[in-house]
């Protein structure tokens, strides 16, 4: 077929996607109006003109010039009904056969679509993936694999860089102050301040009020003075709605190579630096009077004694019975029944307070203290579980693993003795692991998962992304349950692309035959929405807070909500 065009639009305001004439393609197509694609766009049907183009649309300059004779075209609708776009082929011939051109077109429309629909879930994905939804920067996983490869090639280069972890100073009285609208929208314009400094690193929102940067070939003197200009320019007030917001900050900085040689070690070594730093009221980037010496860096023994110190009271408060549970109700969207709560550990320390698990967890971890934290939280919730069934409340447990007590090989015949001992069935008890644990040493995680599976207990995926990765390990292992990842769940009223995130990662876990719980409900239209959804099962604030299992009784049986007795 001579000068044979197709075109697809994303949008047909937007302009084509792609334009072929013959085996070529058209770059700065313009179509004009009072053209064949006039009545299509807007309709519902396939518009056939099989010759005479020219004829009917005589205003149609461009198709002139292309000889176009013969035009069929057909509007482009996601699964909703929404319209993405037009399918558009024209000839310099007459279609001789228009019938069967139609119903070709029409199953190639169908087929198109379907794939346009699935590229745009894949970008929506991959968005929210590894982009913050709130501030626009790459997020704590995009971070973290920029590092690995910045890391990669400061090696092969023979050259430095440098870590900043920047954390604002008390953004929680802020957004109790302002309100978590206005944080947010605090901490958008933190992150696009940090982008006027004028540093081709990378910056990204890690967590909450925590940002981080990577410096490629930064000396220990050059971060330094980055960290003052960072500081800098959080000098001047945030004018939020009318309010003047002033920020102050504290930075932490490690070195490659000198105080770490992978991702793990350089944030650590930053975090340190940054505990440290807030915990002396003193800026990393200080300089001396009358010289250029920098005190800045986690270089100083004094910049861990802290830490250290945390590790020793944590070593003692375990053994001193300083750690308890709380535990947080999970509801069947079916039934409107408690049917399981989630054991979540704390500390109370002597002269901190209370100190949440991810304030303590990794300095646990890199203390080798996980297996008798681990022992305890299970011991203590699988007693909990056998005093609530013994008073007729038959709910389940569920409690988080992290990657060294999955990896040791002690724990699945540890489990099935406490639950003998107790006298609690395997499948009251579950097991949350979480994505990157599996991503991290995927043989030897996946043959733990198995060797406790086989032990009758359950399995959840917990921070359930969709991503590809996600999808296999479902295939693969015997996990039982997913639970979506808050970010998702609490943004997917206010934002499209996380509700269908929400709405496809349930369709796709029930397709394999998998129970789906939400977490992060903070609001009644959240709860309702994923009923819509038909969710299985929801968690968060809205439902109820973190409570100690003496208030969490009571709570079962006043509460509206029915307790499931069996």
């Amino acid at each position: 077929m001579n000068h044979l065009t197709g075109r697809v639009f994303q949008t047909p305001r937007k302009g084509p996607a792609a334009v072929f004439a013959g085996d070529k393609i058209i770059s700065n197509f313009e179509y004009p109006t009072r053209t064949p694609c006039e009545t299509v766009v807007g309709g519902k049907k396939l518009r056939i003109y099989p010759k005479e183009v020219m004829t009917r649309f005589p205003d149609a300059q461009r198709l002139r010039e292309m000889g176009v004779e013969s035009y069929i075209g057909a509007p482009l609708f996601d699964s909703s009904g929404h319209p993405m776009g037009l399918l558009v082929v024209m000839d310099s011939k007459p279609i001789a056969n228009p019938e069967m051109v139609e119903s070709l077109m029409q199953m190639f429309t169908f087929r198109t679509s379907l794939e346009l629909e699935r590229k745009r879930l894949e970008e929506t994905i991959q968005r929210l993936e590894y982009y913050d939804s709130t501030t626009g920067l790459p997020n704590q996983l995009f971070f973290y694999d920029l590092l690995h490869k910045a890391i990669q090639k400061a090696e092969r280069n023979n050259e430095s860089l440098a870590v900043l972890l920047i954390d604002l100073d008390r953004f929680n009285e802020i957004n109790d102050t302002l309100g978590f609208y206005r944080g947010n929208r605090l901490l958008r314009e933190v992150g696009k301040r940090f982008d006027t400094v004028g540093q081709t690193g990378a910056v990204a929102r890690l967590a909450g009020d925590e940002f981080g940067l990577i410096l490629p070939k930064a000396s220990s003197e050059e971060a330094a003075r980055f960290a003052s200009r960072i500081l800098k320019t959080l000098q001047e007030p945030f004018d939020i709605e009318g309010i003047p917001v002033q920020v102050e900050a504290g930075v932490g900085i490690a070195l490659y190579p000198d105080e770490g040689k992978n991702p793990d070690n350089l944030i650590l070594r930053a975090e340190i630096a940054l505990y440290t730093s807030k915990k002396s009221e003193k800026t990393v980037d200080a300089a001396k009077p009358g010289g250029n010496e920098v005190n800045h860096s986690p270089v100083h023994v004094q910049s861990i004694s802290e830490p250290l110190s945390l590790m020793k009271s944590l070593h003692q408060g375990i053994e001193n019975g300083q750690l308890f549970l709380v535990y947080q109700p999970k509801l069947d969207l079916r039934t409107k029944r408690v049917t399981g709560v989630e054991a979540l550990v704390r500390w109370r320390h002597p002269k901190l307070g209370i100190v949440l698990p991810e304030q303590f967890i990794p300095f646990a971890e890199k203390a080798d203290l996980m297996k008798p934290l681990t022992l305890f939280v299970l011991k203590e919730a699988v007693n909990q579980c056998r005093l609530w069934h013994e008073s007729g409340r038959k709910i389940s447990v569920a409690m988080n693993l992290v990657r060294q007590s999955l990896l040791d090989s002690d724990l699945p015949d540890q489990i099935c003795k406490l639950l003998e001992v107790c006298g609690v069935d395997p499948a009251w008890l579950d097991v949350e692991i979480t994505e990157s644990i599996i991503m991290s040493d995927q043989n030897k995680i996946a043959n733990a998962i198995v060797q406790i599976a086989r032990k009758g207990v359950t399995l959840s995926l917990d921070n359930f992304g969709f991503r590809s990765s996600s999808m296999n390990y479902l295939t693969k292992l015997p996990i039982h349950s997913i639970k979506i990842d808050r970010s998702y769940v609490m943004d997917s009223i206010t934002s499209s692309d996380h509700a269908m995130v929400v709405k496809s990662a349930i369709d796709f876990a029930h397709g394999q035959g998998l129970k789906v719980i939400a977490v992060g409900v903070e609001d009644q239209e959240t709860l309702d929405q994923l009923v819509a959804f038909d969710c299985d099962e929801a968690q968060g604030y809205f439902i109820s807070r973190p409570v100690s299992a003496e208030e969490l009784t009571p709570w079962l049986d006043e509460s509206p909500l029915i307790l499931e007795k069996k």
